[in-house]
């Protein structure tokens, strides 16, 4: 073969693989449809835009699993003042920056005590709360005894059974009229003792109120910080 046909064979299968590599990285310039495989609620959470005014009103309303305390499903609604007193909540409001009060929302402002998304920011908006703070408490006990033969030959009478208690609070900050997400906040206890077996039921109970009681105070505690961001970021 001639040099020159050589040289003209080379180019040619060179400009072929380059051709062929340039076609198969076109795309089409048709715009996707995003909805085809974007879930629609998750583009209504995506599309939600914060409609805060200051200063703010911030409603505080805990939930719970209906299962907790009744026999029956969803998620109930429970008292603040259980949690945070007036006193408690007019402090708190005191270190917040554009926050005019927070309130309370009642198991009236709600149709069937049932709380949902949509529940809270409507009872939230018949207070004309800007914002709605909705928390929940997730206890969990643990108890064994270490020295089993000995609750037997002592009737349970001595204390050789632990306990532990693990107590989170969740809380999610929303807007009342937007659904849209400021932030979350978490915050734990826990609890270990030793009692008898005879009463390891008060005992529990008692250091289950005293984790879940201090997880809510360290959750207060860090709220002040967490909402003033918010403020310097959307005032």
């Amino acid at each position: 073969m001639k040099k020159s046909s050589f040289l003209a064979l080379a180019v040619g299968l060179m400009a072929m693989a380059f051709t062929s590599c340039e076609s198969s990285h076109i795309t089409s310039r048709e715009p996707a449809n995003l909805a085809k495989f974007t879930d629609s609620g998750v583009a209504k959470a995506w599309a939600a835009r914060p409609a805060v005014r200051f200063p703010a009103t911030i409603a505080a309303v805990r939930i719970q699993n209906c299962s907790t305390y009744q026999n029956n499903s969803g998620f109930s609604v429970l008292p603040v003042i259980d949690d945070i007193s007036n006193e408690e909540s007019r402090e708190i409001a005191r270190q917040l920056s554009g926050v005019q009060t927070i309130a309370p929302l009642s198991s009236l402002l709600f149709t069937d005590n049932k709380a949902s998304d949509l529940a809270i920011r409507s009872a939230a908006a018949k207070l004309h709360a800007n914002v709605v703070l909705v928390y929940t408490l997730n206890t969990s006990t643990n108890t064994s005894d270490f020295i089993e033969p000995l609750t037997v030959l002592t009737l349970g009478l001595l204390p050789n059974r632990t306990y532990r208690v693990n107590a989170v609070v969740s809380a999610i900050l929303m807007d009342t009229q937007t659904g849209f997400v400021y932030g979350t906040l978490e915050e734990k206890d826990s609890r270990t003792g030793l009692t008898m077996a005879w009463g390891s039921e008060d005992a529990t109970t008692g250091a289950m109120r005293k984790a879940e009681k201090s997880a809510i105070k360290k959750l207060l505690k860090e709220f002040p910080a967490f909402w003033n961001n918010i403020y310097r970021l959307h005032k």
